[in-house]
């Protein structure tokens, strides 16, 4: 985490903790998996992932958690709130969606939200 340096009206010094920065390629959040109806549950649905990373390669990892076949649909979403784009990077997301450094894919076989 970032952090910067407040000083009060009478001159004291104090600390203060920011959000970190999501955008270094060295960062890594911790990535929830959350099944939504017939999709199988993930053994270990807890990873930690560089917010460098694109959801297209999240995508492809948890296909092949999943034994996904090629042919076999899987809808991912942030949250209960949208399907992320393919090229949009976790540090991205994270910015707006992160919670305790951890950020969650709710992922289905079907569509589940529009």
């Amino acid at each position: 985490m970032a952090s910067t340096s407040v000083t009060s009206p009478t001159g004291s010094v104090r600390s203060t903790s920011t959000q970190p920065d999501y955008n270094s390629p060295n960062l890594k959040i911790v990535v929830r998996f959350r099944n939504i109806g017939n999709a199988p549950i993930l053994k270990q649905p807890v990873f930690k992932i560089a917010t460098s990373q694109r959801i297209i390669t999240l995508t492809k990892f948890l296909r092949a958690k999943l034994d996904c076949k090629d042919s076999d649909t899987l809808f991912l979403y942030v949250g209960t709130a949208f399907a992320p784009a393919p090229d949009e990077t976790l540090g991205n997301l994270a910015r707006s969606f992160c919670v305790d450094n951890s950020l969650v894919f709710y992922y289905s076989m079907a569509p589940a939200w529009g």
